[in-house]
């Protein structure tokens, strides 16, 4: 099969030779993910707004019968992430996630939306949980002999600032915030991957790391394969006529493009 020019944006006008629904797209979500950043996987992260907006055009191009979203991102912000979850569980086209190598927290939330799941051999899948950090530079100042005052009104404008300890009922605020979107995370991902609650809670990590044969064997993914044998996947059954994909006369022209994301 053709390989289009790594980076080159997928167009019907570079595939004059692909039929309609013979093309499939390698979309990558590498590196820390944030909603508005401008990031894409050359400078190391992922705009998930961008992302978004690369599989809506992917999933209107009518030559495009299938995308592979190949992860490889520790997660990140948590805005945008389940807005792109959401999108990709309603988008028309098929879409396959692989973890090639890592899959995890905000990426997980987002590839666990996908038709199917995969890691490659040596992948890792999970930390499904939500991390909120407070730093107390309070004791360090002290140190240096210097002493910050933060006035706000209301007072609840500057909670959790770090020129002083963190209070009690602040603290507690955090974790009723980290709770709400861990379940609201776990809840995702349990409709998803069609499982309960409780299983999510029990057997996908427990805010671990699995293994792909761990997470394979607890229904986290759907299998073991490396990108390259979910490429050839992809290509056999959009070569099945049975399957409704182009005849399988054709399967030599079915067309492999890497895509970037475009502002």
């Amino acid at each position: 099969y053709c390989v289009a020019s790594t980076g080159e944006a997928l167009a019907a006008s570079q595939s004059p030779s692909a039929g309609h629904g013979a093309m499939i797209a390698i979309v990558p979500l590498f590196g820390t993910m944030m909603q508005h950043a401008l990031l894409d996987y050359s400078s190391g992260g992922t705009s998930t707004d961008r992302l978004g907006a690369e599989l809506a055009r992917l999933d209107a191009n009518p030559q495009v019968g299938s995308i592979v979203l190949e992860t490889h991102s520790p997660g990140g912000q948590v805005y945008g992430s389940f807005e792109l979850a959401d999108q990709i569980a309603q988008m028309d086209t098929r879409i396959v996630a692989v973890a090639n190598s890592e899959m995890a927290s905000a990426a997980l939330l987002v590839a666990s939306a996908a038709d199917e799941v995969y890691a490659t051999t040596s992948g890792s899948v999970g930390s499904i949980g939500v991390v909120m950090v407070h730093r107390d530079v309070s004791a360090a100042e002290q140190a240096a002999g210097v002493k910050t005052t933060v006035i706000a009104t209301p007072s609840a404008k500057a909670a959790g600032n770090p020129y002083e300890p963190l209070s009690s009922d602040v603290a507690m605020e955090m974790r009723d915030e980290t709770e709400l979107t861990y379940f609201r995370f776990r809840d995702a991902v349990a409709s998803h991957r069609g499982v309960s609650q409780d299983t999510v809670e029990e057997e996908f990590g427990g805010g671990r790391m699995l293994s792909a044969t761990e997470a394979a064997d607890v229904g986290l993914i759907d299998g073991v394969r490396t990108k390259r044998e979910v490429i050839q996947q992809e290509r056999e059954r959009l070569a099945s006529p049975r399957k409704g994909g182009v005849s399988a006369s054709n399967l030599n022209r079915l067309r492999v493009a890497s895509t970037q994301l475009l502002p």
